[in-house]
């Protein structure tokens, strides 16, 4: 047996003697993690981990007894974390995901989290994560709640972050020869070493030098999906994407940022939703899916590249 068919085997069997019924808020003690507290929720064929102290995060996914693509949390800004936007980011734009949690309920496979109010942008996140039961995929909704007492229009944001080690790839379209909808902030500097443009593909090096110290640059595509890939495998975070909506900065849905600087050094793909209005007590939702996958080659061509991920991509 290989070691990924005996790690389901064995979750089969240890499912025989726990319950997969909701565990309440007062449920078991927290597991900790590279220095976090939280919850694991496994199936047979994945595992992640859910922080909600001191902050939220998602800090691991991965096969069972495989490594995590996601980096360690030597940072604060690794693994899985949230924003928003109003309509661009704003200065207390990550203050509404850097809060605590607490689990609202949970199973062995799944957990909804509810994180404290954020005070300064006066929006509160909800969280609900759930593997699915046959493939590796992890999938997030994201409810953002308007507390104040005024319309708003903004959108939800998650970020997934990654150590520089590897490389991110994203469309441009589905269609053969897309038009190339690029926004760039005005303090991205180009040409970068890391950047490899195919005819509709775009291949981040993250392991190459920057121009500059951080670079960001999105992408309105119609495909939904951006990839870290390394060693032969990759992480798929794959959002809808509505062609008639208005999105944040500049139109795009991904975005792809990198920073370099000697203490923080890091990458990162970036999902957003729809610049949404909310009156006061509604929400802006964003739903996001994370899939492994393996990759039997990873070309060094970003078109080749693009079309292998899409090849290997497990179907909902």
């Amino acid at each position: 047996m290989t070691r990924r068919s005996i790690a389901a085997s064995l979750w089969a069997a240890l499912t025989l003697f726990v319950s997969v019924g909701p565990i309440r808020a007062d449920g078991p003690a927290l597991d900790r993690h590279d220095g976090y507290e939280g919850r694991w929720v496994r199936t047979p064929h994945a595992q992640a981990f859910i922080a909600v102290r001191p902050r939220f995060r998602v800090l691991a996914l991965s096969r069972p007894g495989e490594p995590s693509l996601m980096a360690d949390a030597a940072h604060p800004e690794y693994g899985v974390r949230l924003a928003y936007m109003e309509p661009t980011q704003i200065d207390d734009s990550f203050d509404p995901g850097n809060q605590p949690g607490r689990f609202i309920e949970s199973t062995p496979s799944s957990a909804t989290v509810q994180l404290a109010a954020s005070a300064a942008a006066e929006l509160r996140y909800t969280v609900h994560v759930a593997l699915d039961e046959r493939l590796p995929r992890l999938r997030l909704r994201y409810r953002l709640e308007n507390l104040s007492d005024r319309p708003r229009r903004y959108a939800a944001w998650s970020l997934t972050s990654f150590e520089p080690n590897g490389r991110i790839v994203a469309l441009f379209g589905a269609e053969a020869r897309p038009l190339r909808r690029i926004a760039l902030p005005w303090w991205t500097r180009m040409p970068q070493p890391g950047y490899a443009f195919g005819r509709r593909t775009l291949a981040v090096d993250c392991g190459r030098p920057l121009n500059g110290t951080a670079c960001k640059i999105g992408l309105a595509s119609d495909t939904g999906w951006v990839a870290m890939v390394r060693h032969g495998r990759a992480l798929v975070s794959a959002a809808a994407y509505d062609p008639h909506a208005a999105y944040p900065e500049g139109g795009a849905n991904i975005t792809i940022f990198q920073m370099d600087k000697p203490d923080r050094r890091w990458c990162e793909m970036e999902q957003v939703s729809p610049l949404t209005d909310a009156d006061p007590g509604a929400a802006v939702e964003l739903t996001e899916t994370l899939t492994l996958i393996d990759l039997a080659n990873t070309p060094a061509e970003p078109d080749a590249l693009g079309e292998a991920i899409e090849a290997a991509m497990i179907t909902p």
